[in-house]
């Protein structure tokens, strides 16, 4: 049994995927017309002044082509790696790929390329064996 909580496999080079796998099969427009990653991001972005665009100002065609919105999505796990030193020498990053979610990881370090804690508390805690030992039972 392989548990892949995150985005990689055992095959994938695991670095080039996205770093966050729900920004390929969903996009969040708030209420205000902001087109953003996931509704996590609703009230961060503008706490944050994130600069996402709008369906207001653009067109939908244009924030799917060519926009800060498309390079937040299209961030890859090297990318994360490349900017967060801790992640990047960590002994589960092939199985983590860097954290469960960019907005977990923006709320507890204020950085979009910070470790998400919810991610290394379940690899260090040893949680992953847990489980499937409870599944082998």
């Amino acid at each position: 049994m392989s548990i892949v909580p995150l985005k990689c496999n055992e095959t994938s080079d695991f670095s080039k995927q996205v770093a966050c796998w729900r920004t390929r099969d969903e996009i969040f427009i708030a209420p205000d017309g902001q087109v953003l990653p996931c509704n996590g991001w609703n009230g961060y972005a503008k706490k944050y002044n994130m600069n996402f665009e709008n369906l207001k100002n653009m067109k939908l065609k244009d924030i799917l082509t060519k926009s800060n919105y498309l390079s937040t999505v299209l961030t890859t796990v090297q990318d994360l790696f490349d900017r967060n030193k801790e992640c990047r020498n960590c002994e589960y990053r092939e199985k983590c790929g860097g954290g469960h979610c960019r907005v977990i990881a923006f709320a507890g370090t204020g950085d979009f390329y910070g470790k998400d804690e919810s991610t290394c508390a379940f690899f260090k805690g040893g949680y992953e064996d847990k489980i499937k030992k409870f599944m082998n039972s």
